[in-house]
Parts: structure tokens; sequence; C-alpha cells
């Protein structure tokens, strides 16, 4: 199981592990598992924004139907080809899906199994300490 884990402003490298997966799978290869991908957001606001309800529903149909374009992806979320279209590129863009390319049609692809979120939220002083696992 390949587990994607999303955290919060780190100093960690954005997209560590995530190009070199790409690579791979683009190269028609399985790539060996080398522990998790890390994706780094900037901000509780970017996270709040990339996996919102419309967002995780993509994921979710992508992930139980693996849909061969995404016309037949905007068909199982009950949504228009463009709106599926402008919340799957901003899903590539930060890595959270990759495309194939199949004639003219896009496939959406997860390389991955499962999200994990680790977000740290400063509440004040005395809680600067603490980190919220979700």
């Amino acid at each position: 199981m390949t587990t994607l884990r999303i955290q919060i402003g780190s100093d960690e490298p954005a997209f560590d592990g995530l190009e070199e997966t790409f690579a791979a799978l683009d190269d028609g290869s399985i790539p060996e598992p080398s522990g998790e991908l890390v994706l780094s957001v900037e901000s509780l606001a970017t996270l709040t924004r990339i996996l919102r309800e419309t967002n995780v529903a993509l994921l979710q149909a992508i992930a139980d139907h693996d849909p061969e374009s995404m016309r037949e992806t905007a068909r199982l979320v009950g949504r228009s080809i463009p709106q599926v279209k402008a919340n799957l590129d901003e899903l590539e863009s930060y890595g959270l899906i990759r495309y194939e390319h199949h004639g003219r049609a896009k496939r959406p692809v997860l390389p991955y199994d499962e999200i994990e979120i680790d977000a740290h939220i400063p509440l004040g002083d005395e809680r600067s300490d603490e980190r919220l696992v979700v």
C-alpha cells in the first residue's frame, strides 16, 4: 500500500518522491516502493482548497472505478466535463493525480492508495508544539 502524506509548511521538499514515481510509471515500469510519498503545501487554506468536497469526491471516484477518461470521471460524479477538468487539472498541479494519455482521452490515475494528513496548526504560544494528525 502506498501512502501520500500531505503536510503543511514543512521544510521537507515538496513532492518528495512523486516525480520519480511518475517518471517510472510513464516509462511503463512499476516503481519500487520507496516509503511514503510526501506533498508539502504552503498553508491550511491551500490544504482545504485542494481537499474540498468536490475534489475528494473525484479522488474517491478514481480510486473506486478506475475511469478510462475525464468524460467517464465526470459521469461518475454527476458533474459537467469542464467543471471536472478544472478540478482534475488543479489536483494534477499539486501531484494528487496524474494523467495517462490514450489518444485524445486523458485518464486520471492515482499513484497512491491512501492519503494521510499531518497538519501543524499553531493556536497560540502555549500550543505551538502540538500536532494534529488526521
